[in-house]
């Protein structure tokens, strides 16, 4: 029977497997991705989504995975799977960052976190700028 860490690493894998095929080619759900995050990072007065990653505490990163969650699962039941993509790619981000002990996971992590930041920079890039009231 395969362990959680194992099974956590080929559901990692089957995400950048994804990612590269499909992900890169769909400018919406890149976008989504690259919204959420600087949401994220900008929330939390960090300067990218790996200082935020590698700085969180153990309370954020069980708020923010359980809040994933619940949205990801609300997203898909009502018929936003692009959003509910976005979330599944962040909440895999947090959880490859836990997994430091497989050299695999750690090099895997570090690709997705340099997507993430390009996905950040062209959304803050092309975001509209907040209006005045």
């Amino acid at each position: 029977m395969a362990t959680k860490e194992e099974e956590f690493k080929q559901r990692f894998v089957a995400v950048m497997q994804d990612l590269q095929q499909n992900g890169k080619n769909d400018p919406e759900a890149m976008w989504l991705i690259g919204s959420l995050a600087c949401e994220i990072v900008e929330k939390t007065g960090k300067r990218n989504w790996g200082e935020f990653k590698r700085t969180m505490a153990q309370e954020t990163y069980s708020k923010l995975l359980d809040d994933f969650q619940k949205e990801g699962n609300r997203q898909h039941r009502e018929g936003d799977p692009k959003k509910a993509y976005a979330i599944q790619v962040l909440a895999i981000s947090l959880i490859a960052f836990t997994q430091k002990a497989d050299p695999q996971m750690v090099a895997g992590d570090k690709l997705l976190d340099e997507l993430v930041e390009v996905t950040i920079s062209v959304y803050r890039a092309n975001r509209e700028p907040a209006r005045p009231n």
